[in-house]
């Protein structure tokens, strides 16, 4: 094995050390002083790992004890993995810049990147005082991810569940093999993804699983449930949605667990402190600060907007802070005690467009598939009265490019094709052999058909995409081409995507920060690149039902990513990325329309320890890098 990367700071594990084994008493968590006097709860000493991971404050060391209030939508389990959910083996920093340990304490890689071997911290509890060990991870993947009978979902690092073995060496030491080499393997434990591992206590979710106990299916049937994978899913449900935080019982690694469940019918839902958290301040105080987060449960955005507006959260980042609220916020911020602190959001644009170009029409495929219609459908686009109108005059003008944050930041690919030109575009359109037009002045297709595009889209959390294109319906009718938007339910636009129903699609503009993570707005690279879907499945299996040859272009861009996935080193992997944006950039898959602006959150002035600027992103995820546990109130 060759040393690349060892992730234990020694700085801040010596001062931990040093702490603990100099005998030096700290204070006991007060909510839990009466029950180690009664012995029901080991004292704090007892309860942390030999070398707890160490917070550094944001702001300073916090006094213990108060909640927080949040809001939260009825159903939006991506909201509490953002905020309580993410404890995998690594973490990203703050800046989204480096990985750090979490609950591993070190890593080792082999120099073509296909064996890793990862030292867990030693003393790690469960919720429930158990140990976490190698046996959780090991279960988690030979038992779930590897298990094709398991109702979750497969993450990066495991798709290919035959290409990856695990090997446990002890309590806390295992191995990693895989088939072919992975680069990117510590960065997609880095990612959101990565918590899937760590989520599973073997102990309790194992009762569940016919594997470790051969009634499970007839102890899923007794309780009303058709199977043991569906009684696993409601006692041990994976990271993604509102299920995992509805079973109390279930023993966790975060620094809350749930209390009251965020059921449909909760008025509020309450997380208590987990006093087994492995994590410490620098000064040896065991975190979190706080003992609850209440959240008072809502169905709607407008409902947590008035909350937040009236100072009655202390806390939120989601489903609160639309761009055109943000004034009346400022205008508020006294009144209510609060004030904002920025968060910069790894989408690149407010809106992107994608012509399907494997659309069932093969008139329509055919006109899609020309870079120059694409052109002159992006120079049709008047984006100054889009940023004026939707967005009261915030934003510029940005295509499907990497957001100037970003290392892979490239003008040229960010402005080209941005500025309004009428003219051209008609004689772009003309040039393409649509220059016949019927009695209302729209476009003919060589069939003789008006050219006419259907874009589905919803109006529930993106009011502004149905305002952008009624302004781009008007704007492109001047370039004789006619949009019918149709507003339906947002399952509904999902399911005509990946069954490849669309014409043209319109989604946010993920990866601007998140480049290599999210590159499926720059390529072919899953099935949100709605500009061709059944490429994306002919990658996956060229016989597949629906499957389409890509071009050679597209071939190529794959032929890359693999290669950057199979290269060991961040300088290989950026310089692999920045020819797949080339190819972008020449081909125009997908047209934008302005530059996300900076998003906010809200926080009561007695809340500390929030930074006043972090990354956006759910891939990052946001705020779970900042590290909740380290928030504290004043009085």
């Amino acid at each position: 094995m060759t040393l690349v990367r060892n992730m234990v700071r020694p700085a801040l594990a010596g001062l931990t050390a040093l702490l603990l084994s100099a005998g030096i008493s700290q204070a006991e968590v007060p909510a839990l002083q009466a029950a180690v006097d009664a012995g029901t709860l080991p004292a704090m000493a007892d309860r942390l790992p030999a070398n707890p991971r160490v917070i550094t404050p944001v702001e300073s060391i916090g006094t213990y004890g108060g909640d927080l209030n949040l809001a939260l939508r009825r159903g939006d389990g991506t909201h509490l993995l953002r905020l309580v959910g993410y404890e995998g083996l690594f973490s990203w920093d703050l800046g989204w810049k480096e990985m750090l340990p979490n609950l591993a304490e070190s890593y080792e890689v082999n120099e073509d990147a296909t064996e890793y071997t990862f030292t867990l911290r030693k003393g790690v509890k469960w919720s429930d005082g158990s140990p976490f060990t190698t046996a959780d991870i090991a279960f988690a993947y030979n038992d779930l991810l590897k298990n094709p009978d398991w109702l979750g979902a497969r993450p990066d690092y495991i798709a290919v569940p035959d290409d990856t073995t695990i090997e446990v060496v002890d309590d806390f030491t295992y191995k990693v093999k895989l088939a072919k080499p992975n680069g990117l393997y510590i960065f997609q434990l880095t990612n959101v993804d990565g918590t899937q591992l760590a989520l599973f206590n073997k102990a309790y979710c194992s009762q569940f699983h016919p594997t470790y106990n051969p009634n499970a299916n007839a102890d899923a049937v007794a309780a009303g449930l058709a199977d043991w994978r569906a009684l696993f899913e409601q006692k041990c449900a994976e990271m993604g949605g509102e299920q995992r935080w509805m079973n109390p019982e279930r023993p966790v690694l975060e620094a809350w667990m749930v209390e009251t469940p965020p059921t449909a019918t909760a008025e509020f839902s309450i997380f208590t402190r987990n006093p087994y958290y492995f994590k410490v301040d620098t000064e040896g105080n065991q975190l979190p600060y706080l003992d609850r987060l209440n959240f008072a449960m809502s169905n709607a955005g407008p409902d947590m907007i008035l909350r937040a507006m009236n100072g009655q959260v202390d806390f939120q980042d989601r489903n609160i802070n639309p761009a055109s609220q943000k004034p009346l916020y400022l205008e508020n911020a006294e009144k209510g005690g609060y004030h904002l602190v920025d968060e910069v959001p790894s989408n690149m644009n407010v809106m992107l467009v994608m012509f399907n170009q494997t659309v069932s029409d093969p008139v329509l495929q055919e006109i899609f598939s020309k870079k120059d219609f694409r052109v002159a459908m992006s120079l049709a686009t008047d984006r100054q009265e889009i940023i004026d109108t939707v967005y009261v005059g915030q934003g510029q003008f940005h295509q499907a490019a990497p957001r100037p944050e970003s290392k892979f930041y490239d003008e040229s690919l960010a402005t080209q094709f941005t500025e309004y030109d009428l003219d051209k575009a008609n004689s772009m359109l003309d040039a393409l052999g649509l220059e016949k037009r019927d009695g209302e002045g729209y476009r003919l297709r060589s069939d003789g058909k008006r050219l006419s595009i259907n874009v589905e889209t919803f109006d529930t959390a993106r009011p502004d995409w149905v305002d952008n294109l009624e302004l781009l319906k008007a704007q492109w009718q001047k370039a004789g081409v006619e949009l019918l938007v149709k507003v339906v339910d947002r399952n509904l636009v999902d399911e005509h995507r990946r069954a490849n129903l669309h014409e043209m699609h319109v989604w946010g503009g993920d990866g601007g920060l998140d480049v290599v993570a999210a590159p499926h707005y720059y390529m072919v690279a899953s099935d949100e690149s709605a500009f061709g879907v059944p490429w994306y499945y002919w990658f996956n299996d060229n016989a597949a039902p629906g499957a389409v040859e890509p071009p050679d272009s597209v071939k190529k861009q794959r032929e890359l990513y693999d290669q950057l996935v199979q290269t060991p080193t961040t300088e290989g992997q950026d310089a692999l990325m920045k020819q797949i944006l080339e190819i972008s950039k020449d081909d125009f898959y997908v047209m934008g329309i302005s530059l996300t602006g900076k998003g906010y959150a809200v926080v009561k002035n007695n809340v500390h320890n929030v930074p006043p600027s972090q990354p956006a992103a759910y891939t990052y995820p946001t705020p779970g890098p900042m590290q909740m546990a380290q928030i504290w109130k004043s009085e």
